[in-house]
């Protein structure tokens, strides 16, 4: 299982590609699955 910064490090990585794609939907959708894992995440994202 992946600890969540990896999992954090991956949907930034991913939201950065999508942004230069242009594919905005999903890059606010990616952007959205960060904050409710930082937000979930508390201290272990810190």
């Amino acid at each position: 299982m992946n600890a969540p910064i990896d999992i954090y490090r991956a949907l930034k990585s991913k939201a950065r590609r999508l942004l230069l794609a242009g594919d905005l939907d999903r890059y606010l959708l990616t952007l959205r699955r960060m904050h409710e894992l930082r937000r979930s995440g508390g201290t272990a994202m810190a």
